[in-house]
């Protein structure tokens, strides 16, 4: 994997890497309680994620901040996020139009129209459990594979409700839905990079 500036990671080599999530939709601020997020918290966790050298890759969560207002809240933030953030870039996007956003932002880093193989960023596709690939997560996944980005999968089986109750039965459906999901992606597009997650 690569980020729009040069550095360059490569998984599965022995070297243990970690990716980190940027914004949530609750602070839990030992100051003032459990809040949503504001600019400061978003700017405070990029500033982690830039200094840890075992973090190699991000994401910002498309969820609006506190300090504006509107559709433009979730912009302000990824405004934040593309200017304070130098290394590979995860999109978890809730949106094909989303998701493009992304692309044409690679495209002005990077001065270049084809992303293919440019390994810049790694999408994010979710299953529902149980083992469900809604419509929008399969137009995600066959975006990310045209131009041969990593795709990463999101598997949140809950306990008890989308899985069984005990750990280890939670185990293997999260498991079995990510391997799922690597047989699509290799169906789809035979060899395209797929971290697991």
């Amino acid at each position: 994997i690569r980020s729009p500036y040069g550095k360059s990671w490569t998984i599965g080599d022995g070297n243990q890497h970690m990716a980190g999530i940027v914004i949530d939709p609750w602070i839990n601020d030992p100051a003032t309680g459990a809040r949503r997020p504001c600019m400061d918290d978003l700017l405070t966790n990029l500033t982690l994620m830039e200094y840890y050298n075992e973090i190699v890759m991000a994401s910002r969560m498309d969820f609006p901040i506190t300090d504006y207002e509107g559709d433009i809240s979730s912009y302000k933030a990824l405004e934040l996020f593309f200017l304070n953030f130098n290394k590979h870039i995860s999109a978890y996007c809730t949106s094909v139009e989303s998701l493009e956003e992304y692309f044409d932002i690679a495209r002005k880093l990077l001065d270049k129209e084809d992303l293919t193989d440019t390994k810049v960023m790694t999408v994010a596709v979710a299953t529902l459990s149980p083992m469900t690939v809604t419509d929008i997560n399969c137009r995600l996944l066959l975006e990310a594979a045209k131009y041969h980005f990593p795709i990463i999968p999101t598997t949140c089986p809950m306990a008890g409700t989308t899985s069984p109750y005990t750990l280890l039965g939670t185990f293997v459906q999260g498991m079995a839905e990510i391997i799922g999901l690597c047989a699509i992606v290799q169906a789809v597009n035979p060899g395209n990079p797929y971290l697991m997650a």
